[in-house]
């Protein structure tokens, strides 16, 4: 496992999109990342961190921007940004096109 420390300048989108490339969606999330968006399981997969219960709440020492209050974002409504992610994740956007929308809002 990483250092918190380490990763604490890393960009989500970075993440997410490095997470992406290293492991198919959906190939360890069930048993590693349980009840976690494959986009935040990704993310999780690169800083070393294990999302347990459903909840991505262990992310949040890692990307504390998560509760960051975001706008609007295509047909997902103004919230936070772990909601913004989880709302495009199950709206069926890949990992990639996640990761390039948080980009473009400066995560």
């Amino acid at each position: 496992m990483l250092d918190v420390s380490e990763h604490t300048g890393m960009k989500l989108s970075y993440a997410i999109r490095e997470g992406a490339r290293r492991t198919p969606s959906q190939a360890i999330w069930k048993k590693t990342h349980v009840g976690s968006t494959c986009a935040l399981g990704a993310a999780a997969e690169v800083v070393g961190c294990t999302i347990e219960d459903g909840g991505d709440d262990a992310l949040l020492q890692y990307f504390p921007q998560l509760l960051d209050s975001v706008p609007a974002v295509e047909e997902v409504p103004a919230g936070n940004l772990r909601m913004l992610v989880c709302a495009l994740n199950n709206g069926g956007r890949t990992r990639e096109k996640i990761a390039d929308m948080l980009e473009s809002i400066g995560y």
